[in-house]
């Protein structure tokens, strides 16, 4: 019983980054001031308008999302951060289907990319389940959107929102590009930056001051009702401020081990500050870990290569793993 026990509450730490997103993107202002900055369809609305194509919650406030996870006989289960189902702005379109995903850790390019196409094929082929015949769901297959909110970009991505979306080509007129009418999957990457940016656009403004570590509650509640008409509660800034928190070490570990390596940097006397980021560090990849080998029987080094963790914190988290069996 002790055993289980101890699952369980590894099980329940390790969902609390992804908990903390969940609940920050379904507060119905944060929501509509991020599609109102991103999604095409919307982008020039008002804020209440937006809402008006949102569904709420019996507390007037929590946006209502539908299933996140994706189940399938063949190609087996996807988990989302969020799925919504958005009405139309125009009246007689069909709605929409956005899904929002909150990318902190680095992860390789290439498998980043397949990541991103594979969710958003699933939004696509998934709605099968809801039509009862080829032809119906041919009639009625939906739009899907899906935004990427990367929380510790490249530095050279900071403060850019990237589209992704499929274009035509005919070999008659080469270099003479549209847009496809088979795009039914706008992809976007919003790479967040630091509050003392003045990024270009508002949405971008919006997330820097919402993640902000160096910025209290009060100020934040301050400026993003003054500058966004956003009105949130404190818990949604506690969860803000605990995904900010994990974005920082994640950039202070990358900066650092690009820059100077590990070992470099304690002989030039910074070691105190480098072995608590790097304790914090081990400390949450150990459970991420631990929830990769429960959920899906892989191996601590298949784990390991996957998250992409930098070399030099692989033995202290292979250490930890060991000493806590």
């Amino acid at each position: 019983m002790e055993k289980n026990t101890s699952i369980d509450c590894e099980r329940n730490v390790n969902t609390r980054e992804d908990q903390a997103f969940k609940c920050i993107i379904t507060d119905k202002d944060i929501l509509s001031a991020l599609i109102g900055g991103i999604v095409p369809e919307f982008r020039g609305l008002g804020k209440e308008r937006i809402i008006d194509c949102l569904t709420l919650d019996t507390d007037g406030r929590t946006v209502v999302g539908r299933n996140v996870e994706h189940p399938s006989p063949y190609n087996g289960p996807i988990l989302l951060d969020s799925v919504f189902d958005l009405k139309s702005p125009v009246e007689g379109q069909m709605s929409l289907i956005v899904a929002i995903e909150a990318q902190g850790r680095k992860m390789n390019k290439e498998d980043l990319y397949n990541r991103e196409l594979y969710y958003s094929s699933r939004l696509i082929s998934d709605q099968a389940m809801l039509h009862t015949s080829k032809k119906e769901l041919y009639a009625s297959l939906r739009k899907t959107v899906a935004i990427w909110v990367m929380l510790s970009p490249d530095s050279k991505n900071r403060n850019t929102i990237i589209h992704d979306y499929r274009a035509r080509e005919c070999s008659d007129r080469p270099g003479k590009i549209y847009r496809s009418p088979l795009d039914k999957t706008d992809i976007y990457e919003v790479n967040v930056g630091s509050y003392e940016d003045s990024p270009r656009e508002p949405v971008l403004g919006m997330l820097n001051l919402l993640f902000a570590n160096n910025l209290d509650n009060e100020a934040k509640a301050l400026n993003l009702k003054k500058n966004y008409d956003i009105d949130v509660s404190g818990t949604i800034l506690e969860e803000a401020n605990r995904m900010g928190a994990l974005a920082e070490d994640m950039e202070i570990m990358r900066e650092e081990a690009r820059e100077e390596g590990l070992e470099e940097g304690r002989k030039e006397g910074r070691a105190e500050g480098r072995e608590r980021v790097i304790s914090e560090f081990v400390d949450y990849y150990c459970e991420e870990i631990r929830s990769m080998i429960l959920e899906r029987n892989i191996s601590v080094e298949d784990a390991i290569a996957e998250l992409r963790i930098p070399a030099g914190c692989r033995e202290p988290i292979i250490e930890k793993l060991r000493n806590s069996k």
